[in-house]
């Protein structure tokens, strides 16, 4: 969540860091983690869009 939050205010662009977030995660599910960590990050990048969608709302 402060990856989405400092995201926001360095690049000011809504889908880079949930798409980062995804990307990261989805590679540690194949080298670290088992299939069942799947859910996980799909909701991490679920509440870093949220809360990239608040940040860009509330700074305009």
């Amino acid at each position: 969540m402060i990856m989405s939050i400092v995201g926001m205010f360095f690049l000011k662009k809504l889908s880079v860091i949930p798409l980062l977030i995804f990307v990261v995660f989805t590679i540690l599910i194949f080298t670290v983690f088992n299939k069942s960590f799947c859910i996980w990050v799909v909701i991490y990048t679920v509440i870093s869009v949220i809360i990239s969608l608040i940040i860009k709302f509330v700074r305009k």
